[in-house]
C-alpha cells in the first residue's frame, strides 16, 4: 500500500516539481562547465522522468509477484494489476495543473511492471533449479 501511495503521489504536481528541482541540481553538477543546450537538457529530463516510471513500476511488479499466489496466471495477473495502477495514476494526473495523462506513460508503466515480474520469475526459476540440484537423489537399489 505504501508503494501504491508513492506511485499515486508521483502523479501530483508537487512531486513533479520536487523531482524537477532535484534533477536540475544533479544535472548542474554533472554537466558543470559544459555549454547549456536546452534540447540536451530536455532530452535528459525526459529520459530521467521515464526512468523513474520504469523503476517505480518495476518494483511494483516485484512486490505484486511476491504477494500473489503461486498459480499459472501469476505473471498475467501481475501485468493486469500494473496496467490498472498505471492507468489510474495517469488518470489521476487530470486533477493536477500542469500534468497530462498519456498512453505512452501507461505503456512505460506496464513495461516496468513486466520487467519487475520477469526478474521475479527468473529468480524464482533459478531458486527452484538450485533446490532440485541440491535435493538428495534417490539411490538405485542394486538387486
Amino acid at each position: 500500500m505504501v508503494w501504491l501511495s508513492l506511485i499515486f503521489f508521483s502523479s501530483a504536481s508537487i512531486a513533479v516539481g520536487w523531482c524537477g528541482r532535484a534533477f536540475q541540481r544533479i544535472v548542474t553538477v554533472l554537466l558543470a562547465g559544459l555549454p547549456r543546450d536546452q534540447q540536451v537538457y530536455s532530452n535528459l529530463f525526459f529520459a530521467a522522468e521515464k526512468s523513474v516510471h520504469l523503476m517505480l513500476f518495476a518494483l511494483l511488479g516485484v512486490l505484486l509477484w511476491r504477494n500473489l499466489p503461486d498459480v499459472p496466471w501469476r505473471f498475467n495477473a501481475t501485468l493486469l494489476a500494473g496496467l490498472t495502477v498505471g492507468v489510474a495514476s495517469e488518470l489521476l494526473q487530470r486533477f493536477f495543473p500542469g500534468r497530462d495523462p498519456t498512453i505512452r506513460d501507461v505503456i512505460i508503466n506496464v513495461a516496468g511492471t513486466a520487467i519487475g515480474a520477469a526478474i521475479s520469475l527468473s529468480l524464482a526459476r533459478r531458486v527452484a533449479g538450485q533446490s532440485k540440484a541440491s535435493a538428495p537423489q534417490p539411490v538405485a537399489s542394486g538387486d
